[in-house]
This record gives structure tokens, sequence and C-alpha cells, in this order.
């Protein structure tokens, strides 16, 4: 996806609505509709030690409107004898028909026709417009504060309003998905659930919730290490004659104030793709921009 196609969505995703200003024509239309993204990891293999924005080439920006984010990683496992089994069942079956020495082929029909979901979904937009019962808004709110002060000791938030407005969202959609006028406590926990499983996946940096992660593309880690390494920047372009920091000497300066190297060329790219810094003589100097 390129940027323009990226920026376009902030604005139906966060307001949902579209500006069209083309040939004379200025105006705004609605769009409320569902957005379904799927995204590879950049390197071809999710990788759970490393941060998950850094893993895929989605803006912070993007990536923050998203309601719910899950990663589907595949883990060998129980499910691997199973999924061996089926495959070859499925080429059994094919040689077997190919050949003509197929046995009498059975009709398999799915649980619910595409159809019949097709009119139930939208019947349920249509006429389902479920209110929050008292104890459901209830349940919401505890679940929001509770989150936000289990890591204010540490320095983080682990739920932004954000999310507070996405489980409002989800409660409402469980709800109409049970064709009820009335958001319960059930609908709540479902919701809750969703929110706890995206959060646990996507946010958590060395054990400690940090949704600022998904927001803004930093944890509270490489936020520290930002401000450190542009201090640090600074005061080697003003010491060098051509106004460039050398990788080299960077990292030496960070190593004295406690960021390792590793830490540093994370930091670094991070900050280079937000545009703070830009590279030179071949990635191995660094200029702070402005």
């Amino acid at each position: 996806m390129d940027k323009e196609d990226s920026g376009a969505m902030h604005q139906a995703m966060e307001q949902q609505t579209v500006s069209i200003s083309k040939a004379g024509i200025n105006a705004t239309l609605m769009s409320r509709c569902a957005v379904l993204g799927a995204a590879n990891p950049k390197f071809g293999r999710y990788d759970e030690n490393e941060p998950f924005p850094a893993q895929t080439e989605f803006p912070a920006t993007l990536l923050s409107r998203f309601d719910l984010i899950f990663v589907i990683v595949d883990r060998p496992g129980k499910v691997d004898n199973d999924m061996a089994d089926y495959i070859l069942k499925v080429h059994r079956a094919g040689e077997s028909i190919a050949s003509g020495r197929g046995g009498e082929k059975a009709q398999v029909y799915p649980v619910f026709e595409h159809d019949f979901l097709k009119k139930y979904i939208i019947y349920a937009r249509k006429t389902c417009f479920p209110l929050m019962s008292p104890k459901a808004s209830d349940m919401i709110k505890k679940f929001y504060v509770d989150r936000r002060a289990s890591t204010s000791k540490q320095g983080t938030v682990s739920i932004t309003p954000r999310q507070l407005e996405a489980l409002v969202r989800l409660s409402e959609a469980s709800a109409r998905v049970r064709l009820s006028d009335r958001v319960d406590e059930q609908d709540v926990e479902r919701a809750e659930r969703l929110m706890e499983s995206f959060l646990n996946q996507t946010t958590v940096v060395n054990g400690i919730p940090d949704v600022d992660i998904i927001l803004t593309g930093f944890a509270q880690k490489d936020r520290k290490a930002a401000f450190s390494l542009t201090d640090i920047i600074r005061r080697l372009m003003e010491a060098s004659p051509n106004r460039w920091a050398s990788l080299k000497d960077i990292i030496e300066e960070a190593r004295s104030a406690g960021v390792d190297q590793s830490q540093v060329e994370r930091t670094l790219e991070m900050m280079n793709k937000k545009g703070t810094i830009i590279k030179g003589n071949n990635d191995q100097s660094f200029r702070i921009v402005g």
C-alpha cells in the first residue's frame, strides 16, 4: 500500500467519512463500512521477540485506527498431524477421481449457506440498534480504568480512549449478531476477550504492556532511547566539522548512557523512518533534520 492510499484511509476509518475534491466537486460522503486489512511480515516470518509495528509496512497512524489486530503465527504442534492428514486425504481423493477409480462422491454442505449469512448480516444491520445496559456500561468502564491503573507505576499506557470506543463498538456488534436490542454483560465479556487478545499479542514489550507502540510506533524503551540518541547526535554534530555524527561515535556515546548497540541500531532506523534524522555516507553517519 502506498502512502497516498494509506493517508486516504485515515479519515474513512476515524470519522466514517470520505472527502472528495475532484472536477470542481467538493463533497463529504459517508463511509460506514467495515475495514479488514491483512499483511505478511516484512521478513517472511513473524518474530515474536520483535515489536509488532517493526515487522509490517503499515504506518502507526493507520494501525492505530483498527479496533482489533491479530497475529497469526505458524507454530509446530499437535495440529501438524491433522494438517498433514487433511492434505494427504485431499490428494488421494483427487487422484482417485482423476483415475476413474473413485467411489461414490458425497455432497458436502456448509453449516450456513452463503446467501443465508449475507441476508442475516444485512437484516441485523438494518433492524438491530442495541442500547447499552447500565451494567454493561459499568463493565466497560471498569475494564478501561483497571487496565490504565495496572501500568501507571511502570510509566506506560496499556489502553487509550481509542480502545475504549472500540470496546463499545465490539459490544454493540456482539449484541447485533444476536439480533438483540440490548447490550448485555455477555457482549461486553466477548468484546473484552477480543481486546485482551489483541493488546497482549501486539502491545507487550519485554513483558510490559505499552499501547503506544501501536499508536506511535515507539514503545517506552524506544522513546527514551530516541530522546537520548537525539541529544547524542546533536552534540556530535556540533563537534564535527561536516555536521554529521558517525555511527561508531553514536554507539560509543550511547553505550556510556546505558543504551546497547542493538537498541541504538533499531531506534536509529525508527527515527529515520519518522523523518527526525537522515542517513549519510553509506548509512554510517546521521544528521538531525531541522
